[in-house]
């Protein structure tokens, strides 16, 4: 230890050599370890591999593409039938109502007609058992129509006499084997018949709860139509059907 003195400042310093040394080694130290790092980078690039795989990256992406541009293309057709069958049906629809009154009217027609035929059969009858001049027409015409019917069905029975008869003689020969199995089958049908019956009249006796109910429904609907047959909505309705029926029917033709 020094001791100077400088005007009237006294200072003292202390050196430990220990303390210096250890640091001195502590730099050494740390210097040898980053001498010791490589900082030289090494890149392994194949070429030809990274050629081929952009190559196929970029077919790939050519079909994402025309993928793309199909699935626009469906869609825009798509999008342009639902157009055209919407203007279709818009188009249509304001027929539709005069269409279904004519077809309506046009059933209710043909059931008028066929109630007149009934009529005119059950009428026909009763005038040609009555014998009166009507009767009396009719039953010339119906007696030519049966001698017709009848010359008819004699060359139909001469046409088919021959094979008839060939049927018949095959069915005789037959016979006794037929005859055996017809009686099991017989059989078999009598053992099955007695419990299905069985079955089905408990089935019957069961429904009757549900059979109640559907006929109290059905005799309530009779009503319900009786008293809508009478209303002015029919009225109505057919002054519509009558009236639609003219410009359907022309359109038609």
């Amino acid at each position: 230890m020094s001791e100077t003195n400088t005007g009237t400042i006294i200072g003292f310093l202390r050196l430990d050599a220990a303390q210096w040394h250890e640091a001195i080694d502590r730099a050494e130290a740390a210097a040898r370890r980053l001498g010791t790092v490589d900082p030289d980078v090494h890149v392994d690039t194949n070429a030809g591999k990274a050629a081929v795989e952009l190559e196929a990256a970029h077919r790939a992406a050519e079909r994402l593409d025309g993928s793309t541009k199909n699935l626009d293309t469906s869609n825009r057709q798509a999008a342009g039938s639902a157009r055209l069958l919407v203007t279709a049906v818009a188009a249509l629809g304001p027929a539709l109502v005069p269409m279904t009154g004519a077809a309506l009217a046009g059933a209710a027609a043909f059931g008028g007609l066929g109630l007149a035929g009934v009529l005119a059969a059950v009428s026909i009858k009763q005038q040609m058992k009555a014998g009166t001049e009507q009767g009396l027409q009719f039953s010339a015409a119906v007696d030519m129509l049966k001698t017709n019917v009848l010359d008819l069905g004699a060359s139909a029975a001469s046409g088919v006499l021959g094979p008839f008869q060939k049927m018949v003689s095959d069915l005789n020969a037959r016979t006794p084997a037929l005859s055996g199995q017809v009686n099991i089958m017989a059989r078999m049908l009598g053992n099955s018949l007695a419990p299905t019956m069985s079955g089905l009249l408990t089935l019957f006796q069961r429904f009757e709860p549900l059979m109640e109910s559907v006929g109290a429904k059905i005799a309530a609907g009779g009503r319900a139509f009786e008293q809508w047959s009478g209303s002015v909505n029919v009225t109505g309705f057919i002054a519509y059907m009558n009236s639609s029926l003219g410009p359907v029917t022309g359109r038609c033709v």
